[in-house]
C-alpha cells in the first residue's frame, strides 16, 4: 500500500482521500468560486381581470397579482478571476496618481508584480498538469483555459491522485493558493438579509419592495436602496434563521448558512452532533448524485443554541 505525502494509507494512488479533497477544493477556488448564496425572491405576477357570463348576471373578477418564489444563486469569483481583477486596478494606479503619497507608488509598484508573478506562476502549473494527466490518460484536455483546466481537474480526481507525482501538484496547488489569498484585493462581503418587504405603492396599490438587502459585517441597521427603509439587522437575521428552519440540506450547506447568518458552525460540529444521534437523517436530495443524508436546519439552530446557553 502506497503512502501519501502527508503519511497517511493512499490505497492505489499517490494521494490519500483528505489530500484528494483538499486539492479538488484548491482547484475549485481557483476555477469557479463556488456559490457564495442562494436566496429566495417573490415576484408578483398579474392576473387580467376575469368575465364569467352568467343567464341572470354578468360576474367579474378583479385583477389581481400572484405571488411565485424564483430562486436566485449568488456566485463567489475564483481566486483566478479576482487575481486577474487586482492586477487591472493596479495597472491604473501609479506615480502619477492625483494626491499620491510618498512612497505609495513603489508599493504598488511590488504589489503589481507580486501578482504578475503568482498569475504566470498559477498558469504554468495548471497548464502542465492539466496536459500531462490528460495525456498519461489518453485523454484529450478539453479546456483552452486556465479557469476550466482547473475545473477539468477538480472534475477528474481520481486521474489527478494516481499521477505518480501527485503529491509535488499538491503541494504547489496549495502554496499556490495561499499566496492567492494574500494577494488579490478582498472587499469584506456582506451579509444577505433578504428581501425588505417595506410597505410601498406598486401601481396604484399599496404592495412590498422587492429589493434585496444587503449588510456590511458589524454594521447594526441597514437601509434600503430602493425604498429607504431602515431594518435593525439582528432581527433580519433572527426573521430569516426562522424561515429557513424547516428546510433540509447536508452539513456543509448548513455550515454555510448559518454562520453567514451569524450562527458560527462547522462542519465538524454537525457531524458530531450526527455522530452522537442529536440529529434525525433525511433522504438525499433527488438530484444529489452523491447521495447525501440532509438534516432539519432548525434543529442543527437548536442544538448550538442551546449549547451556547448552557456556556453563558
Amino acid at each position: 500500500m502506497n503512502l501519501c505525502r502527508c503519511g497517511k494509507p493512499a490505497r492505489d494512488s499517490t494521494l490519500c482521500p483528505d489530500c484528494v479533497r483538499q486539492v479538488v477544493t484548491d482547484l475549485r477556488a481557483l476555477a469557479t468560486g463556488g456559490v457564495l448564496r442562494i436566496r429566495v425572491h417573490q415576484k408578483r405576477i398579474p392576473v387580467p381581470a376575469v368575465v364569467t357570463l352568467l343567464p341572470v348576471a354578468e360576474v367579474v373578477t378583479p385583477a389581481t397579482f400572484r405571488v411565485v418564489d424564483e430562486l436566485h444563486t449568488d456566485t463567489r469569483p475564483s481566486l483566478y478571476e479576482l487575481l486577474v481583477d487586482t492586477l487591472v486596478r493596479r495597472d491604473h494606479t501609479g506615480s502619477d496618481s492625483i494626491g499620491a503619497v510618498s512612497g505609495a507608488a513603489a508599493f504598488e509598484v511590488d504589489f503589481h508584480a507580486a501578482a504578475s508573478e503568482l498569475k504566470a506562476a498559477i498558469d504554468g502549473v495548471i497548464r502542465t498538469w492539466a496536459v500531462d494527466v490528460a495525456e498519461r490518460h489518453g485523454r484529450e484536455l478539453p479546456a483552452r483555459s486556465v479557469r476550466k483546466a482547473a475545473a477539468w481537474l477538480a472534475a477528474n480526481p481520481a486521474l489527478l491522485a494516481a499521477h505518480p507525482d501527485a503529491g509535488d501538484f499538491a503541494d504547489q496547488i496549495t502554496k499556490l493558493t495561499r499566496s492567492a489569498l494574500r494577494v488579490i484585493d478582498r472587499d469584506p462581503e456582506k451579509v444577505y438579509l433578504g428581501q425588505c418587504g417595506a410597505k410601498v405603492i406598486v401601481d396604484k396599490a399599496i404592495g412590498s419592495c422587492e429589493a434585496d438587502i444587503y449588510a456590511p459585517p458589524g454594521r447594526p441597521v441597514v437601509q434600503c436602496r430602493k425604498c429607504g427603509a431602515i431594518w435593525d439587522v439582528p432581527e433580519r437575521r433572527e426573521f430569516l434563521l426562522a424561515a429557513v428552519d424547516d428546510q433540509l440540506a447536508t452539513p456543509p450547506e448548513i455550515s454555510k448558512a448559518l454562520t453567514r447568518l451569524g450562527r458560527e458552525v462547522t462542519e465538524s460540529m454537525i457531524y458530531g452532533y450526527v455522530h452522537r444521534g442529536r440529529l434525525n437523517p433525511h433522504p438525499p436530495h433527488p438530484h444529489d448524485s452523491r447521495g447525501r443524508a440532509r438534516y432539519r436546519v432548525g434543529d442543527v439552530r437548536a442544538i448550538v443554541d442551546a449549547l451556547t446557553q448552557q456556556e453563558g
